[in-house]
């Protein structure tokens, strides 16, 4: 069946506010004190919804229309990771168009240097192979022509060349040794590439029984409707690639086994998701702030979250060794380097704090896209690198505030380390700024439903503003700026409930019933 994105974004939406709906109904029988009224019927509704939410995200079967392996996206973390020793990070594109010469495609198109992230002709790097081809044995170089004519194949002419200015392969070394390995234990096929990619579904599926084995199948039937009808992070832009969702199962993963009393293990967990990306490593702040919260509640220092620590930092001191085994000391100076380049790259589809605060009116891509450039964008790059410089004060300020207000809230929740945990996560949309489909880090905060079971209801109708806001402008600047604000203001909220819960019962401190969400007390 092929069902277009319209329709999906429409499903999707209905499936949002139908679940808002649904747990917002719950509350009303809670409060009403009739919390088991129609239990069966309420069940069986979320039920539903969860598994429908979970189909939305695949497209309903529909896939990429209907093919299930991402190409474009799989091209760079195959390639980017296989080739690595040879490409590093800056010659993807380079070796591309060197085997295109080769295979006689001559003309001339527009790619991404990735020194730089500048765009050239191909003209300007087609008369100097041995800048690529020095890098690799004659064998290698046989395989990597072979492989690159496998994805290359797979595209019209139009699209490889959108391909090529894109931002290349900028995966840490701790990825790249996993994705390195694996992608060398075949030349590049349909069965090798696809067998690769369902890694993805089946680490989203582990995280969904995670959810299930620590909070209850409620919730993670929750999780997996926000997961699957999220538009910013949809099908489009990552499913169907080579573990493009690893991270989050490892960031998910850490909150529910904090909450099984695993602490050791959560703090592995949540090293290996910030080797992964970097950036879930700033969720780490919630744990931090119920170690100082129950320091000076106690004045011992908590043994479980010093457990957590300790077994990030043994995580740590692994998982850096083994990159480096793989890819050599050097790797991480590169990736550093290339690190410092991409992030001084603005990107249209960015979300976070940031890139609100760097929004103007008057310097919207609308405006300063000049299609006579190599670059039509540049301008608008300069002119959000310069919104951020101008922002700066006002951003640190606001994103002490949040930690103020984080602090807060994990006090009035008690210390407890994987409500820190969870709540800890938001500030991915406050302290960085991220491209838009790492927004599926807000499940983690859908497990703070577990104590609070308005987070839940709050995160599905951010969700369904984002459906709606899809359609606010065909500019990706200012759509993703307003789901921006959206999602800064859905974890204020969230934050504000759990600081100051004026009206609402503390959280019982009873177990709660199997595959329930949250305590009866409180729902």
């Amino acid at each position: 069946m092929s069902v277009d994105d319209n329709t999906v974004a429409w499903l999707q939406l209905a499936l949002c506010l139908a679940g808002a709906a649904l747990l917002a109904w719950g509350q009303v029988l809670a409060r009403l004190g009739r919390a088991d009224a129609m239990r069966r019927l309420r069940d069986g509704l979320l039920a539903v919804l969860g598994v429908l939410g979970a189909a939305a995200y695949f497209n309903f079967g529909d896939l990429h229309h209907p093919r299930f392996i991402h190409n474009w996206d799989t091209f760079h973390y195959y390639m980017g990771s296989k080739y690595f020793p040879e490409l590093g990070y800056e010659r993807l594109y380079l070796c591309t168009i060197v085997v295109e010469a080769e295979r006689g495609f001559t003309s001339t198109r527009t790619i991404r240097d990735l020194r730089n992230n500048e765009q050239v002709r191909t003209y300007s790097v087609r008369n100097d192979p041995e800048a690529c081809k020095a890098h690799f044995t004659p064998e290698r170089w046989t395989s990597f022509r072979r492989d690159m004519a496998f994805f290359h194949g797979r595209e019209s002419e139009r699209r490889w060349s959108r391909i090529l200015n894109d931002h290349g392969y900028n995966a840490t070394p701790v990825w790249n040794a996993l994705g390195q390995t694996l992608a060398n234990t075949g030349p590049a096929t349909a069965q090798q590439v696809t067998a690769l990619n369902l890694l993805d579904p089946v680490f989203l599926l582990a995280m969904v029984v995670m959810i299930a084995w620590a909070f209850g199948w409620r919730v993670a039937a929750v999780a997996a409707l926000f997961f699957g009808t999220d538009i910013a992070g949809r099908y489009l832009w990552t499913g169907g690639s080579f573990l493009r969702h690893d991270w989050l199962f490892w960031l998910v993963g850490s909150i529910c086994l904090l909450k099984k009393d695993r602490p050791f293990l959560a703090g592995g967990f949540i090293a290996y998701a910030t080797l992964l990306r970097l950036f879930p490593g700033l969720a780490i702040l919630g744990p931090m702030l119920a170690l100082i919260a129950i320091y000076r509640r106690d004045r011992r220092l908590d043994r479980g979250l010093l457990r957590y620590f300790a077994g990030g930092i043994a995580a740590t001191v692994v998982l850096v060794g083994a990159s480096v085994a793989v890819s050599g000391p050097e790797s991480w100076r590169d990736f550093a380097r290339n690190t410092e380049k991409h992030l001084g790259t603005a990107l249209t589809n960015n979300m976070g704090l940031p890139a609100l605060l760097a929004y103007r009116p008057d310097t919207t891509v609308a405006q300063l896209t000049e299609t006579s450039r190599l670059d039509p964008i540049k301008a608008w790059r300069a002119a959000h690198a310069e919104g951020l410089r101008e922002a700066r004060p006002v951003f640190i300020a606001l994103c002490i505030a949040f930690a103020v207000l984080l602090y807060l809230a994990v006090v009035k929740a008690g210390a407890e380390p994987w409500i820190a945990a969870s709540l800890g996560i938001g500030m991915l949309a406050v302290g960085v700024e991220l491209t838009c489909y790492y927004y599926c880090f807000f499940v983690g905060l859908v497990l703070a439903m577990y104590q609070r079971p308005g987070v839940g209801i709050l995160i599905l109708l951010m969700n369904a503003g984002w459906l709606l806001m899809e359609r606010y402008s065909h500019w990706g600047d200012e759509k993703f700026v307003a789901m921006s604000a959206l999602a800064v203001a859905v974890y204020a909220l969230i934050l504000l409930r759990f600081a100051w819960p004026i009206g609402f019962r503390k959280a019982a401190t009873t177990s709660p019933s199997p595959a329930s969400p949250v305590p009866d007390s409180t729902r």
